[in-house]
């Protein structure tokens, strides 16, 4: 049992170089590139979302390979959000946007789209986590916004309807079994 709690330990060291580097977005931008679902929400990639609740945002969405048990016409992507006008520094700010999936995004939204449906089920402060992590709470506080995360859902939601999109909101089990590596 020794030499797995080892590995897995270099393994999670590993990935916090990869993410922390930056190494991370760039795979998972190259790998993004060569998905060949049809998500038509990429159609809103670099687009800009100013709203009174959450503020001044530029959206980017990535597609992601879809798990084995989903049908094929299923498409799985990220939505990447980062603020135009941040509450820290311009250079620290794009370095934890750096640190996310894709490496343009403060918070991300993970969603899958079927039958011209969109499924939002994962909401996170990829910023503010990973400065928590590095133990830098002064950041990280300035990084994290009271109730962001629901007004951020509720816009994007408002947003991708707008855009003439069909929105839903997954129930729990199905956030769980998509977000949790078991």
């Amino acid at each position: 049992m020794r030499p797995n709690r080892t590995s897995d330990a270099f393994y999670r060291w590993i990935y916090l170089v990869a993410m922390y580097s930056g190494i991370r977005a760039v795979f998972n931008c190259i790998r993004s590139k060569m998905c060949a679902g049809a998500c038509e929400l990429v159609g809103l990639h670099k687009t800009r979302l100013c709203s009174q609740k959450i503020g001044d945002v530029m959206l980017f969405v990535h597609q992601r390979p879809s798990p084995r048990t989903f049908a094929k016409e299923t498409a799985f992507g990220m939505i990447s959000v980062r603020h135009r006008y941040p509450r820290v520094g311009f250079l620290l700010y794009r370095y934890f946007c750096l640190t996310s999936h894709f490496g343009c995004g403060h918070m991300e939204i993970a969603f899958y789209e079927k039958q011209g449906k969109v499924t939002l089920y994962a909401v996170r402060n990829t910023a503010a986590s990973n400065a928590f992590r590095l133990k830098w709470f002064g950041i990280s506080a300035k990084l994290t916004l009271a109730q962001w995360d629901e007004r951020l859902l509720k816009a994007m939601v408002r947003h991708l309807e707008n855009a003439g999109f069909v929105t839903d909101l997954a129930d729990v089990s199905e956030c769980i079994d998509l977000s949790v590596n078991r």
